[in-house]
């Protein structure tokens, strides 16, 4: 019923939509364990002895 290039075409968009998906999921799981507590131990390297944090070095 269908031709093959209809069929190939749909088969390559679905497969660009999965890689896509698995892509986007993978870098932000990544973000996610790597650079949050990357983020937390600066902030507390950063902190003075109360425990504030000056935005930009201002006082």
């Amino acid at each position: 019923m269908t031709t093959n290039g209809y069929l190939t075409k749909k088969s390559v968009r679905r497969s660009w939509y999965l890689y896509d998906w698995a892509n986007s999921s993978f870098s932000t799981t990544v973000i996610t364990l790597f650079l949050g507590p990357y983020l937390t131990s600066i902030a507390e390297n950063a902190a003075d002895a109360s425990g504030m944090i000056s935005l930009w070095g201002i006082n």
